[in-house]
């Protein structure tokens, strides 16, 4: 049995314990529920983001693998097009391009190699500077014929060039003008002479500009168009024969003809040169 005492000491113990445990609250079980829904709440974003997480990872791998095997298809189609438009535009020779080994595809570095007629296969950082430019012009040639973009503005990219890779380029740049329309800026004769239509912009007065626009070939007309027109002329020199007085009148009345001349329309069958300033103004 337990004394007095002892039971009393216990009381007195327990009572402590009670004390120490603080005021009772009385709102500890809408406290928990409110707590228990924002805990549910945020575990199901939390879960929600490790599984988008997860399927974005998964989104991403996809997608690198997909990549991985176009850009191996299509970069081996570009090495065989780089070699054929190197040929054509050196005359002979060889172009290859080299991903850099034990790298992921889509990270590596890609080498250039090019041996012109008569030198050794090399570097691309080993060539002269006109041989430099035209490799680079054969890539994006290559590129060019692969996937053709319906416009493409160059400028100035054969300046480097002799003479003779530049009759070489505008001919090749030419065989592009079927899906492609090129608008060139250039200072080089043969770029010039090879255009469709030439435009240049003087400044014979200081401050004024004037733009320049010559078309260097002649719209293929079809023979029904063609008699056309003839019977149109022949249309108006019967009337000058047959009413010289009002032919008399109108030229009192407009002493000066003026003519309007349109810029060419643009087709993607051509390919245009801008000129400069300095150039209009000699040639033009």
């Amino acid at each position: 049995s337990i004394s007095y005492t002892r039971m009393k000491a216990n009381v007195t113990d327990t009572k402590n314990k009670i004390r120490g445990l603080g005021d009772v609250n009385v709102n500890a079980i809408e406290d928990f529920k409110s707590v228990s829904e924002r805990y549910t709440l945020l575990k199901t974003q939390h879960d929600d983001l490790i599984e988008s997480e997860d399927a974005l990872k998964k989104i991403i791998a996809d997608l690198d693998e997909e990549m991985r095997k176009q850009f191996t298809e299509k970069f081996a189609d570009i090495q065989k097009q780089f070699d054929k438009v190197f040929r054509e535009l050196f005359g002979g020779g060889k172009g290859t391009l080299e991903l850099v080994e034990e790298e992921d595809v889509l990270e590596a570095g890609i080498t250039i190699n090019a041996q012109p007629p008569g030198k050794k296969l090399g570097n691309m950082m080993q060539l002269s500077g006109g041989e430099k430019a035209l490799t680079a012009i054969a890539l994006l040639f290559a590129i060019q014929n692969l996937k053709p973009s319906p416009f493409c503005l160059l400028d100035e990219i054969e300046a480097a060039l002799d003479d003779s890779n530049v009759k070489r380029y505008a001919k090749y740049l030419h065989k592009l003008t079927k899906n492609t329309q090129f608008i060139v800026i250039t200072h080089r004769k043969g770029t010039m002479e090879a255009a469709d239509v030439l435009y240049g912009i003087t400044m014979q007065e200081k401050g004024v500009s004037t733009l320049v626009s010559v078309k260097l070939i002649e719209e293929q007309k079809t023979e029904k168009e063609r008699h056309h027109d003839a019977d149109a002329l022949d249309e108006r020199e019967q009337r000058r024969r047959e009413h010289p007085a009002l032919v008399s009148a109108r030229k009192l009345q407009y002493p000066y003809e003026k003519f309007d001349h349109p810029a060419p329309p643009v087709v993607p069958t051509t390919f245009h040169a801008a000129l400069s300033s300095e150039i209009c103004q000699s040639r033009l």
